[in-house]
């Protein structure tokens, strides 16, 4: 993938970011405070390994400060792997901090405001680990307005340090835990000459389910569950 095209991913995301802002701004107070233990897990966060499987970090990038401040961000993991054997490129943005603000907005409210729109129903795919492990997990097409080069799959899930889940409701779902995880990625489709139509199918998550499968073992040890 060209060096324009994932630097389209970083500005399109921080885009979405941004005008989650305007849309969150005072709609909710949260009592939010630097407890040991979620300073224990934004540090666990941070351990991400750089590498792992046939994926590796190739950029991480910064968050904006106003944007960290709208959603009260205590931590987060914000970069770009590429799989080291055929190019794909995927970032992935996880982020810790309370449940109203982390738990409201959607991809396709906050792509929507970049010129994004949806061109596929927002779906839901659970991927099972070898360790019998189900995470759930919403998905969707997007793509701004007739360049089909832009076309991005995001997907995204919460959790509060155990599985993933991808609940309808989920700042009721929620709404009395301590602190949130939600995890979002989003890459470009850029189908292969040696991929069957299968693989290279736009409306197919398996290239993306792939990154995801391999992530999760790595990210799992660095998610903390609350104390009771």
């Amino acid at each position: 993938m060209n060096k324009s095209v994932t630097t389209g991913i970083a500005v399109t995301i921080a885009a979405g970011l941004t005008i989650l802002s305007g849309l969150w701004h005072g709609t909710i107070s949260h009592r939010w405070q630097a407890t040991p233990s979620l300073l224990d897990a934004v540090a666990s966060l941070e351990s991400l390994p750089q590498e792992f499987g046939v994926w590796k970090a190739e950029h991480s990038f910064e968050l904006d400060p106003e944007v960290g401040a709208i959603l009260q961000c205590s931590g987060y993991v914000h970069r770009r792997y590429v799989n080291q054997e055929n190019g794909q490129s995927v970032q992935v943005f996880v982020v810790l901090g309370p449940p109203g603000p982390i738990s409201v907005h959607t991809p396709e409210v906050c792509y929507s405001g970049a010129g994004y729109s949806t061109q596929s129903e927002t779906k839901t795919m659970t991927i099972e680990g070898s360790d019998g492990s189900r995470d759930q997990f919403h998905w969707v097409n997007l793509q701004r307005d007739e360049d089909a080069s832009s076309r991005l799959t995001v997907g995204y899930g919460w959790t509060t340090g155990d599985q993933f889940v991808a609940p309808d409701s989920p700042r009721w779902t929620f709404r009395n835990a301590p602190y949130l995880y939600k995890i979002q990625w989003a890459a470009h489709h850029t189908p292969s000459t040696t991929a069957s139509p299968r693989e290279s199918s736009p409306d197919d998550p398996e290239v993306f389910q792939s990154f995801v499968r391999d992530l999760l073992p790595v990210l799992r040890p660095c998610l903390s569950r609350p104390s009771s």
